[in-house]
């Protein structure tokens, strides 16, 4: 009788919440987390109830005041990514959790994505969390 034992991948805090694995998690986490009651138009600032257009694309919101269309995307540094928001948010993880910070490639193995695409997100996340001298 053989008994497989699995190891953990080296960063298995990341699988560990649904929003890291899961596009319609992540961009529901990240609402939750940018609109805590109510979506905030980033066009005309409007705070209120607003069409939801999801069947068209996910977190697809219009605005009732302005009529333009928005995500939570606007305004951040993942707006015109074409990497999925749960990538991005796994990639925020690893850059801010550890001690020593990651490098582009180990992104790259991580989230599986190229490295271009490595750079560029570390690169943007971390040119939004320094704080200007």
């Amino acid at each position: 009788m053989m008994v497989y034992i699995q190891e953990k991948p080296e960063n298995s805090a990341v699988v560990e919440h649904e929003y890291f694995g899961n596009e319609l998690a992540a961009i529901a986490k990240l609402e939750s987390v940018a609109w805590p009651r109510h979506p905030i138009c980033p066009h005309c600032k409007h705070q209120g109830p607003v069409y939801d257009l999801s069947k068209t694309r996910i977190g697809l919101k219009k605005c009732r005041r302005c009529c333009r269309q928005f995500t939570v995307r606007i305004g951040t540094a993942v707006e015109a990514s074409h990497l999925p928001l749960h990538k991005w948010l796994q990639a925020v993880y690893l850059l801010s959790a550890g001690v020593k910070p990651i490098s582009a490639q180990q992104l790259q193995r991580t989230l599986d994505i190229t490295y271009k695409s490595a750079w560029l997100t570390a690169k943007r996340i971390r040119k939004r969390t320094t704080s200007p001298h």
